[in-house]
């Protein structure tokens, strides 16, 4: 108790923020009660109520001439405690952390951190302050989700006839019912996007259904609302990264569109497929073959709402096979659309084509592809699916008590938030993937988030879902050569200027949480991300023996 007052006496002795007159306010905030009972002190009042002295202004007064001394032997006795435990006496973890900082040129009002452990705060800078998380928003969207719905909850993708078929002729409707499974793709299934749907067809030819007199229908009411957040970049929605939401999801609601080049003899040419086939596409190939690699550039586009992709630019002629991914404008007709291309393919006959309309209640099951929630989560916080966070969040709207929408899974999110004693100013939640520029969480409340995960069931898929330097997750290239590297489990955040970086560091005294923000210029994200790796090397040198300092 004692000791924790004396730290942080000493360090704001350090730091000559005592002002004249100012004794008495100073150890009314900074020593325990007189009752005995340490007095709370929060980080964040420190910092927003510290007085800076004046230029020439005289630090110690002529009143109360004691007071001085008793604050340097309370402050001596917490430096001996220091160097009892093996700590540095000369600089604690928060002077570390800015420190760095600044030698990577960052500006403090740039970034801000939480870094806690089972004793308590070892550093916090502007830990309070709302700032955008990016896809670190994911945390909050899986934690809300196992907390609400269980590890096990189904997302489920059921086929089901309208009627029974009579002489291999189902006179009636196939209706493909969703409930926001994101993961019907080629992830994890050898790259094919059909795979988890292919048996379908199998299972109509089993049922000796050849003939469906009717349409496929694709009933997608499971989610209200659109597909995708108003506040997303509209320059960027053909990108994989802002490929919309819906009750029904394929091959990430995107389409491979496959460039391959054709070096013969003259100019060569390039040629492009679609994977899967979803006939509702067509492509406009404006590529010129060019066998100078600096004359190499090219990009895909498709407006909104369109099907059709144009392929524009110059692209090597002697460059290797490339994939690259373009959304899909309204996933449950994508859906549709592939399967009726596979049925037909497979030698079942739609001759009624497609289209979207709700389940009848009497329909009969015939297939259903069931994912539990803890399957989605390495996608979701490893590799960061965007697709797979706004499902989610989605999903826990719904079963909720919403409609599915974007707004009710945030509402849904929030009141999550709100378990953890966090005041409201401290997070603004609009989607499930972190995309939105609006969204915001502080430092402190993904550190909060992983002290409430780690005392719930579902604390193990939570953590083992966490990307792992040298994975295949976003910290594939992270850690590189460091010594922390096999002791840190973490999720990841960029958009432009933005660098985020949460999780835990495992040490023989327990998991250190931490959560670590920078928001600034685009530039400085490479640094930013080199200051993170460094700050947590400094915190695994002192854990469990910091100075609970934080301003």
């Amino acid at each position: 108790m004692w000791e924790q007052a004396g730290a942080q006496i000493l360090h704001q002795l350090r730091l000559g923020r005592v002002r004249r007159g100012r004794w008495r306010s100073f150890l009314r905030r900074h020593l325990p009660a007189h009752n005995l009972r340490a007095t709370p002190i929060s980080p964040e009042s420190v910092r927003r109520r510290r007085h800076l002295p004046a230029k020439g202004e005289a630090i110690i007064t002529r009143q109360r001439r004691a007071l001085p001394f008793l604050l340097f032997a309370i402050a001596l006795l917490a430096s001996r405690a220091d160097c009892a435990r093996g700590e540095d006496a000369g600089e604690s973890l928060l002077e570390a952390g800015l420190a760095l900082a600044a030698r990577h040129g960052l500006a403090e009002s740039e970034i801000a951190f939480s870094i806690v452990s089972r004793e308590g705060i070892l550093a916090a800078h502007r830990s309070e302050e709302p700032m955008p998380p990016a896809s670190t928003l994911k945390l909050v969207t899986a934690a809300a989700a196992l907390d609400s719905l269980g590890p096990d909850f189904l997302f489920r993708t059921e086929l089901c006839a309208s009627r029974r078929a009579v002489d291999g002729v189902l006179a009636g409707d196939l209706i493909v019912v969703g409930r926001g499974d994101p993961s019907i793709s080629g992830r994890d299934h050898g790259g094919d996007p059909l795979a988890l749907v292919r048996p379908w067809a199998a299972s109509l030819r089993e049922l000796g259904i050849r003939r469906v007199e009717g349409k496929l229908l694709g009933d997608d009411l499971y989610f209200a609302g659109a597909a995708i957040h108003d506040d997303w970049p509209e320059d960027q929605l053909h990108r994989w990264y802002c490929a919309p939401s819906a009750a029904l999801n394929l091959n990430d609601n995107c389409v491979d569109v496959i460039l391959t080049p054709r070096p013969e003899p003259g100019q060569g040419r390039i040629e492009i497929a679609l994977r899967p086939e979803i006939p509702l596409f067509s492509v406009e190939n404006a590529l010129v073959p060019v066998r100078e690699e600096r004359k190499h550039r090219f990009s895909l586009e498709r407006a909104p709402g369109s099907w059709r992709i144009r392929a524009a630019g110059r692209f090597l002629v002697t460059a290797p096979e490339r994939v690259e991914w373009v959304t899909v404008p309204d996933p449950t007709l994508a859906f549709l659309s592939a399967l009726h291309a596979l049925f037909e393919a497979e030698g079942v006959e739609v001759e009624g084509g497609f289209a979207r309309a709700p389940c009848p209640k009497e329909a009969l099951i015939i297939e259903e592809i069931e994912r539990p929630l803890r399957q989605l989560l390495p996608a979701l916080l490893s590799r960061s699916q965007n697709l797979y966070g706004d499902c989610m969040l989605r999903a826990l709207g719904r079963e909720s008590g919403g409609d599915g929408s974007f707004a009710s899974g945030a509402g849904a999110a929030r009141r999550f938030l709100a378990r953890l004693d966090l005041g409201a100013e401290c997070y603004e939640i609009r989607d499930g993937s972190g995309l939105s520029a609006r969204n915001r969480l502080s430092a402190r409340a993904l550190t909060s988030l992983f002290a409430y995960a780690s005392e719930r069931e579902w604390w193990a898929p939570f953590r083992d879902a966490l990307a792992v330097p040298g994975g295949d997750g976003t910290l594939e290239h992270r850690f590189r050569g460091s010594p922390i590297a096999d002791a840190v489990q973490a999720k990841t955040g960029h958009t432009s200027g933005v660098a985020t970086l949460a999780g835990l560091l495992r040490t023989p005294r327990g998991d250190v949480h931490f959560a670590l923000f920078f928001h600034g210029k685009p530039s400085a994200v490479p640094a930013a991300r080199e200051w993170q790796e460094d700050f947590l090397e400094a915190a695994a040198s002192r854990a469990g023996v910091a100075e609970a300092i934080s301003r």
